[in-house]
């Protein structure tokens, strides 16, 4: 999910730890990432990231809550794709 996102040719501390958590405590990460997400949604439409991107890392965060049966916060991320969507599409 968050691989395709994810460069290792990247040469910093920050995504060695964030690839090192997506291993290590996949759970909590994407805990952690989907608190912020819902949160402060607004941050992550109008956010400098490719639309692209974020729909790619939403996505995977989908996939990993339906995996969970976590219907409620596939609900949210899937209205904060449409708002990305709708933001480029104006």
């Amino acid at each position: 999910m968050f691989m395709n996102f994810y460069d290792p040719r990247r040469d910093s501390p920050f995504y060695g730890m964030l690839a090192s958590l997506i291993f290590t405590h996949k759970d909590q990460f994407y805990q952690a990432l989907y608190e912020a997400v819902s949160k402060h949604p607004s941050y992550v439409v109008l956010s400098d990231l490719e639309s692209d991107k974020k729909i790619k890392v939403l996505d995977g965060m989908i996939q990993y809550y339906e995996a969970k049966e976590s219907y409620e916060k596939c609900a949210t991320l899937l209205n904060i794709k449409k708002e990305i969507e709708e933001y480029v599409e104006n």
